[in-house]
């Protein structure tokens, strides 16, 4: 049975009533099983029928709170990226994008207001917190600047970006299959007759689309193959500047082998889909969490 540190036990313990007080409270959203993207739109236009990508894009619509649970294509025969099959895809990935993004910045603006004292002048719980959060982002509990630089959004035009490539619009039977839009993978070990190990990679799998674009915004928050990314998001926020998921992208040279051929496509798909202007794009406002739907 794995060990675990009574510091670690405490942040455990105390999480959920730091959440329960210092963060807002979790928002009621809309559940869709699935989106046959080579469909028609019935579960989007179910689950919201003032939902207008194109307004949105446009800068005059509010994005719903809508959780995606699978994409899915039941006809191989009709394998085109057409722009309405493009417009679905953004449709379904683009609020649970923001979701994400919204609880980080929750998180991101606790920590700030932490920060304006020393961490010996934290209470207990408070230190609780950031040891928590600090074992999650792979950072010393008393470092909460680099913890802070860590902790923030990936924008939406670069998170859509990277899934268009890794999952050519949502269509790769792969992707679907294992709920793994962004490419992401995992280490096995497969150890041979002769005693030898072998190191292989994966793609991982995720019990929702939710949850691969929590684990996707993760991984370039913490993996220190995105230093460089997260260093130019620093210097855009400390510059007063958008952060641009563009700009962000030259940060990915390490996310595939091809490097920076892989950095001109995202960055290609950004430009001829115009993503940036989902940067922009804002959540619908919260329900009372004892709304029914």
């Amino acid at each position: 049975m794995k060990k675990y540190s009574l510091l670690s036990f405490v942040s455990l313990v105390t999480l959920l009533g730091l959440l329960a007080t210092d963060r807002s409270q979790p928002h009621v959203c809309t559940h869709i099983r699935s989106v046959d993207l080579l469909a028609d739109d019935i579960p989007l236009l179910a689950a919201s029928s003032t939902y207008d990508i194109n307004a949105v894009r446009a800068g005059r619509g509010e994005v719903p709170r809508i959780r995606v649970t699978a994409l899915s294509s039941r006809k191989p025969e009709l394998t085109d990226s057409t722009p309405d099959r493009k417009a679905m895809f953004i449709k379904a990935m683009l609020p649970m994008i923001l979701q994400v993004n919204e609880t980080i910045l929750a998180d991101r603006k606790y920590l700030s207001k932490l920060m304006k004292r020393s961490y010996t002048q934290l209470t207990d719980r408070e230190k609780a917190w950031v040891a928590h959060m600090a074992q999650r982002y792979k950072v010393p509990s008393s470092n909460m600047r680099d913890l802070l630089n860590k902790m923030d959004i990936v924008p939406p035009s670069l998170a859509l970006g990277q899934s268009v490539e890794e999952s050519g619009w949502g269509l790769s039977d792969v992707a679907a299959e294992k709920n793994s839009p962004f490419g992401q993978r995992v280490s096995v070990h497969k150890t041979a007759a002769d005693g030898t190990t072998e190191r292989l990679y994966k793609l991982k799998t995720f019990n929702s689309l939710y949850a691969a674009i929590e684990g996707y915004i993760h991984n370039i928050n913490s993996h220190r193959a995105y230093e460089g990314l997260r260093n130019k998001r620093k210097a855009m926020r400390e510059q007063g500047k958008p952060i641009s998921g563009y700009h962000l992208a030259a940060g990915l040279t390490k996310y595939s082998e091809l490097g920076c051929v892989y950095v001109r496509k995202v960055q290609n798909i950004i430009l001829q889909n115009e993503l940036t202007a989902f940067d922009k794009a804002t959540l619908n406002k919260p329900l009372p969490t004892n709304a029914s739907l």
